[in-house]
């Protein structure tokens, strides 16, 4: 989904060529426009110092206080918060009842931990953080805002990193939750945050799984393949797209760093081997099948390691595997007109030449020459991309 800014900025140059009017403008904007103002923003930020004083207070003079008293303080804290909150949405001041809500989901969370200090509770496990999460997708779902969405998908992830750390383990309540609290807010409420971070959290939470299960990192590559199939089966009826094929590539070019850098060759997975095989297969099929097997079949040069780690002594040619995707992804923004997938391929590039000249270039030729080859490939890009900017001027001209 666009950004309010980038819709009220482009809307104005609308109005000027005559596509709309200035009352569709101001329609479209207000589709757009953000429900968080910096108001609110100043809201939430004085309820959570004023909460976080008040906690402070109590807790420096807990050890004083009866247990009865203890509970009595925390409900009829969380009693009081939500109350006001209720109140100030009643009278149309949602600012401050979003602010006291949120504080409201933070006192319910440390309210938690108080109440096992008071009892001795002994936790065998991260349950109370989830809990704590599933109030704050509750008070998403009412509110309709990425606020406490954010929360608790922050929640979530600090949960399974407290499950494998204390207790040495990865708690699978996090699945259950992902798929009926999460999937579906990000299908009815989509936007470009909630979209990355939901991603984002569901790929950290796989990879403590493959930690805790023992398993070799190259599974990551797998399921780095399976969301880029992902991406290109949703297209453009997901916003959620860019998120899923960003992060794909992410996790493809980090671990072909990897063993530029590092020999992971007594890895052997044969298995994983043709799980991987089986996963490329289905791409270029689908690509096959939407004829664009020439715009895509570059992807997987990210993904050889999977396939190739068993052999030893190969790392100038997974440093090759990247220089040429850079290149390609280069040349596929150009094609697309994406200014995104264009800068993402120039950074790429660079960063395989910077890896190549600390890893290989020392040891295989001059330091001036391995830049002066690079460079020149950058020459000869711009010089290639200056050329198609006048054939798309050229043609836009001839359009008008």
């Amino acid at each position: 989904m666009p950004s309010y800014r980038w819709v009220q900025r482009e809307s104005e140059y609308w109005v000027e060529k005559g596509i709309i009017t200035n009352e569709q403008r101001e329609k479209i904007t207000g589709l757009y426009q953000n429900r968080f103002h910096p108001v609110t923003i100043l809201a939430v930020l004085a309820a959570v110092l004023v909460g976080f004083g008040f906690l402070s207070f109590v807790a420096a003079n807990w050890k004083d206080i009866s247990n009865t008293v203890k509970l009595g303080i925390i409900f009829s804290s969380l009693a009081g918060i939500y109350s006001l909150a209720f109140y100030f949405m009643k009278h149309g001041r949602k600012g401050w009842g979003y602010a006291l809500s949120f504080l409201g989901v933070l006192v319910f969370g440390v309210a938690q931990i108080l109440i096992g200090q008071i009892y001795q509770i002994v936790a065998y496990h991260a349950g109370f953080i989830f809990l704590w999460a599933l109030a704050a997708f509750l008070m998403a779902y009412i509110f309709r805002l990425d606020l406490f969405f954010v929360l608790g998908l922050v929640l979530l992830s600090v949960a399974e990193i407290y499950n494998l750390a204390a207790f040495n383990f990865f708690n699978y309540l996090y699945f259950p939750m992902f798929v009926v609290l999460v999937l579906p807010f990000i299908l009815r409420y989509p936007s470009h945050l909630n979209q990355w971070l939901t991603v984002t959290s569901f790929s950290f939470s796989l990879l403590l799984f493959l930690i805790d299960q023992n398993l070799i990192l190259l599974w990551l590559l797998v399921y780095g393949g399976i969301l880029i199939i992902l991406a290109d089966l949703l297209g453009e009826k997901w916003p959620g797209t860019a998120a899923l094929e960003g992060l794909g590539y992410g996790i493809g070019i980090i671990t072909t760093l990897a063993f530029v850098v590092e020999d992971f060759s007594e890895m052997e997975n044969y298995p994983l081997m043709g799980i991987m095989i089986i996963v490329v297969a289905i791409h270029l099929m689908l690509l096959f099948k939407k004829r664009k097997v020439a715009s895509g079949w570059w992807n997987w040069f990210l993904f050889m390691p999977a396939l190739l780690h068993p052999v030893r002594d190969i790392e100038l040619i997974y440093l090759i595997f990247l220089f040429v995707f850079s290149i390609f992804f280069i040349l596929d923004g150009v094609n697309q007109h994406s200014a995104a997938r264009l800068n993402a391929g120039i950074v790429v590039f660079i960063i395989s030449c910077l890896t190549g000249y600390w890893q290989l270039a020392m040891s295989l030729m001059p330091k001036s020459l391995f830049f002066m080859v690079g460079g020149l490939i950058l020459f000869a890009l711009s010089y290639w991309m200056q050329r198609q900017k006048k054939v798309w001027l050229n043609r836009e001209e001839n359009v008008s």
